[in-house]
């Protein structure tokens, strides 16, 4: 009984100071929380390494910033598509004819996309009847 006694005792001291231990390395590391994730808001340390990784995340992502230049130029007129010899903006009857077939498939896609996500609108389209179960179109004239 007294063994059992001691070495519960030991057993206790050993398993804090080791708790403490693992404490002070997990204090050290701000990326990760000490607290559940229900309290990590709590941790001080945690969330200032968060607000950090996404703040630069925010303001360096390559793919807003291309975004945000393109914008930008567009908004400042140096959009340079469309101007031919000269700094002239006449459009040639192939740039023309180009942008149209662009235009037209682009709207196409657009329908066929829209038709997909709403299939009750397929039966109010003009001069189309599709069959959903069979999946085939058929021409009403």
């Amino acid at each position: 009984m007294l063994y059992q006694l001691f070495t519960g005792f030991f057993s206790a001291i050993f398993r804090l100071v080791s708790m403490l231990g693992w404490c002070f390395v997990a204090v050290l590391r701000l990326d990760m929380t000490i607290f559940p994730k229900e309290l990590a808001g709590m941790d001080a340390g945690y969330m200032a390494f968060c607000s950090n990784v996404y703040f630069r995340h925010q303001h360096s992502n390559a793919v807003l910033q291309e975004a945000v230049r393109a914008f930008a130029d567009i908004d400042r007129g140096e959009e340079t598509e469309g101007e031919g010899e000269g700094g002239s903006t006449e459009k040639t009857a192939l740039e023309t004819e180009k942008s149209e077939a662009h235009r037209r498939a682009r709207n196409r896609w657009q329908v066929a996309y829209t038709l997909l996500k709403n299939p009750a609108l397929v039966k109010l389209r003009r001069g189309v009847e599709f069959s959903l179960e069979e999946g085939d179109k058929v021409h009403q004239e």
